[in-house]
């Protein structure tokens, strides 16, 4: 099993269906953790307000990055660290 925390200043903002708030800047922890003999991720991201917070999995097929739930988009910071473990990540699963 491979963790790590990261904490890190982001430029965030809301977004759904009824559209987007302004983007604002806060610290924010990311807690990620990826098993390559299950094949299964999972990552956690909050503000320290716990205002903004976000869980989900994340599925490998022989290490590339097949699927995810929890948001929209994978941030850069998760998509970096699943590279720098190994794992393969289109390049169209990233957000800049």
């Amino acid at each position: 099993m491979k963790e790590i925390t990261i904490v890190k200043a982001e430029q965030i903002r809301y977004e759904s269906s009824w559209g987007a708030t302004p983007f604002e800047e806060r610290k924010i922890t990311y807690h990620i953790q990826a098993d390559p003999m299950k094949q299964y991720g999972s990552f956690e991201m909050y503000s320290d307000d716990m205002e903004y917070h976000a869980e989900g999995g994340m599925w490998f097929d022989k290490g590339k990055l097949v699927d995810y739930d929890g948001i929209f988009a994978l941030p850069a910071v998760i998509i970096n660290q699943l590279k720098k473990w190994g794992f393969e990540v289109e390049e169209d699963d990233e957000e800049d």
